[in-house]
C-alpha cells in the first residue's frame, strides 16, 4: 500500500510517518510511504507515480480548494488534519 503524507511542519510529518508504522507493525514490505511539504511537490510526484491509495494531509492557508479537489481525484482515501 502506498501511503502520502503531505505537512509543512516536519515534526509532524515524522510524527504522522510513525503512526503508520505503529499501524502496520513495523511490517515495511507492506506499505510504502513518500513524505511532502508542500501540496504542489506532492502534485507533481503523482503526476509521475499515481499508485497511491492514502494521503495524510494537513492543509495550509495558502492552499486552496481547488488543490485539495484535484487530490481527491488522484486519491481514493483522503485524510485531512486540521
Amino acid at each position: 500500500m502506498n501511503i502520502a503524507i503531505c505537512d509543512d511542519d516536519r515534526l509532524m510529518s515524522g510524527q504522522i510517518e510513525k503512526l503508520v508504522e505503529k499501524v502496520f507493525h513495523g511490517e515495511t514490505s507492506k506499505y510504502n510511504t513518500e513524505v511532502f511539504f508542500s501540496g504542489d511537490r506532492l502534485l507533481d510526484f503523482l503526476a509521475q507515480s499515481p499508485n497511491y491509495f492514502i494521503l495524510l494531509k494537513h492543509p495550509t492557508r495558502n492552499e486552496n480548494d481547488s488543490l485539495l479537489e484535484v487530490l481527491r481525484e488522484k486519491i481514493p482515501f483522503v485524510i485531512l488534519r486540521r
